[in-house]
């Protein structure tokens, strides 16, 4: 079933994608929002069935219509993480998968300071990477209600 709800969510991407290319870069850049949100919907999409590697090429396309917008590289950024956490953590993939984590939510973070998810996301791949002290410094920046945070502080 996932693998049909795989190819399902492909097709609309391929949809999404040949509407872009039939408008052309006229309609896209008028108002290039509707085209970015189609591509994060369907990142999200394929996230949700664990196709990380589909996912990250549609929160590229994103960020490629509206770079500003740090949504999309913090979503990308947690795709990265996710594939990083199906390897073992000693290999070359793990290590370049959290490397592109954390670039990605420096990005969110150049775009949008204070935007707290990619805060809380490149915390939580600085504590992973036993980068502790980074992680701690970053995260005092979030409220302290946050559980997930509370424990990386406590360490």
């Amino acid at each position: 079933q996932t693998s049909t709800m795989m190819d399902i969510i492909r097709d609309q991407l391929y949809l999404v994608s040949a509407k872009v290319l039939e408008l052309g870069e006229s309609e896209a850049s008028k108002d290039p929002t509707p085209f970015a949100e189609d591509q994060k919907i369907r990142g999200n999409e394929l996230f949700q069935v664990g196709d990380y590697h589909g996912a990250i090429k549609c929160y590229s396309e994103a960020a490629s219509f509206l770079p500003d917008n740090p949504a999309y590289y913090c979503n990308r950024a947690f795709a990265w993480h996710k594939l990083a956490q199906g390897v073992d953590s000693e290999t070359t993939e793990y290590k370049v998968n959290m490397e592109k984590a954390l670039r990605d939510c420096d990005l969110a973070l150049e775009v949008s300071p204070g935007h707290q998810k990619s805060i809380r996301r490149k915390g939580i791949l600085l504590s992973e990477l036993d980068r502790m002290a980074e992680a701690k410094e970053l995260l005092r920046r979030l409220h302290e209600k946050d559980g997930q945070v509370r424990l990386i502080l406590d360490r």
